[in-house]
């Protein structure tokens, strides 16, 4: 009975953190998103672990906290999927080229790499079809970029700029 009752408080705390993280995200736009996680995270961990010792004394800590921090990095992975990956990588190559500086070409040529494989991964998955050196959305595409431009929206993900609010 109180393991159950474990399990099901780290269940609704990952639930809880799920409904609030979006709007933290938002409130918090001008902070670096892992920070806004972290804190959310420890905070809504922090609150369900004083809840349930206050209201189920001796209830078992490790299982609900193990299925909570199980959602937290799920969600955590989700949102770097929707992230700017390529950003973090543009960003450590020109801090790590001579003199920390890039002309615009040469950032080109560094992330074009990442757009050739972009592109050819989607049209291997038919996402896009190529006609003429023109790529065209596929209808499936066309599905998968408005449930990306979705979860996009849930997130707060609505700038494409390299970090221009830090």
């Amino acid at each position: 009975m109180m393991i159950e009752m474990s399990f099901k408080g780290g269940l609704v705390a990952v639930l809880v953190y799920g409904l609030i993280l979006p709007l933290a995200l938002r409130i918090f736009s001008r902070s670096a998103p892992l920070l806004v996680f972290c804190a959310g995270g420890l905070a809504i961990h922090v609150l369900a672990t004083v809840v349930l010792a206050i209201y189920m004394p001796g209830c078992p800590y490790w299982h609900g906290a193990a299925l909570f921090w199980f959602g937290f990095m799920a969600y955590l992975y989700g949102f770097n999927t929707l992230y700017k990956s390529m950003s973090i990588d543009m960003i450590a190559r020109l801090a790590a080229s001579p003199g920390g500086r890039l002309s615009q070409e040469e950032i080109c040529n560094i992330v074009e790499g990442h757009f050739v494989a972009r592109t050819r991964l989607l049209v291997d998955s038919r996402y896009v079809d190529v006609a003429a050196g023109v790529y065209l959305p596929t209808v499936s595409g066309q599905r998968l970029a408005s449930r990306i431009r979705r979860a996009q929206c849930i997130f707060g993900i609505t700038v494409s700029g390299l970090y221009s609010s830090w």
